[in-house]
C-alpha cells in the first residue's frame, strides 16, 4: 500500500515538474524578455536589446512584436537586410504593431524600393494615424510623412510629394510643373528631414 502511495507521489511530482518547465517557455518569458529588450533599446544598447528580442521571438514565435523590435534593432545597427527579413517574417504573425510597417517603410526606402515603402507607410498610418514609435528615438507620424514625400519625389510623383509636405506645412506651396518649383519642393523636403533630425538629437 505504501508502495502505491509512493508511486502516486512520484507521478504527481513528475507531472508538476513537467508543468513547471512548460510554463517557463511560455508567454511569461516572452513579456519579460520584451520588457528587458525595451529597456536596453531605450538605453541605446542595441546589440544587447537585439539578443533579448531574439530570445523573446524564440519563446513565442507567433508574436509579431518581437520581430518588429528585432527589425528596429537591426536598423540601429545598420543591418538593413536583417531588418528587412525580420519585418517580412513578422508581418504574417499575430498582433502586428504599426511599428513593424513603419520600420519596414524606412528599410524599403533605404533599399530604393520607394513604391513598396509608401505602401507600408499607408498600412502603418491606417493602423495608427497618429503613429509614434513605441521605443523612443523621437520618431512619429511626421517622419513617415516626410519619408513618403521623399519617396514620391524620387519616383517623379511630384503632386503627391507636395501633398504630403503640405500636410506638415499647410503654408508651403510650389509649382511642381516648373524646374524652379521642383527645386523648391526638394529643398523643403530636405529642410523637413533636418528639422526632424534635430528633434531626435
Amino acid at each position: 500500500m505504501r508502495l502505491k502511495n509512493l508511486i502516486k507521489l512520484i507521478a504527481a511530482a513528475v507531472s508538476l515538474g513537467v508543468m513547471s518547465c512548460g510554463s517557463g517557455s511560455g508567454k511569461g518569458d516572452y513579456d519579460e524578455l520584451i520588457t528587458e529588450g525595451v529597456a536596453l533599446f531605450e538605453s541605446g544598447d542595441y546589440a544587447a536589446a537585439l539578443e533579448a528580442f531574439e530570445d523573446a521571438r524564440d519563446a513565442d514565435p507567433d508574436q509579431a512584436g518581437a520581430y518588429s523590435a528585432i527589425g528596429w534593432c537591426n536598423i540601429q545597427l545598420s543591418n538593413i537586410t536583417a531588418a528587412s527579413n525580420a519585418f517580412s517574417a513578422g508581418a504574417d504573425k499575430s498582433n502586428v504593431p504599426a511599428d513593424l510597417f513603419a520600420g519596414w517603410a524606412f528599410v524599403l526606402s533605404a533599399g530604393k524600393s520607394y513604391g513598396p515603402s509608401n505602401t507600408e507607410i499607408g498600412v502603418a498610418l491606417s493602423m495608427d494615424p497618429n503613429w509614434e514609435f513605441t521605443y523612443g528615438l523621437g520618431l512619429n507620424v511626421s517622419d513617415l510623412r516626410v519619408l513618403k514625400a521623399s519617396n514620391h519625389f524620387v519616383l517623379g510623383e511630384f503632386s503627391q510629394s507636395l501633398a504630403e509636405v503640405k500636410i506638415l506645412d499647410s503654408g508651403f506651396n510650389a509649382d511642381v510643373t516648373t524646374p524652379a518649383g521642383l527645386s523648391l519642393l526638394s529643398q523643403k523636403i530636405e529642410n523637413l528631414k533636418t528639422q526632424f533630425g534635430k528633434r531626435r538629437a
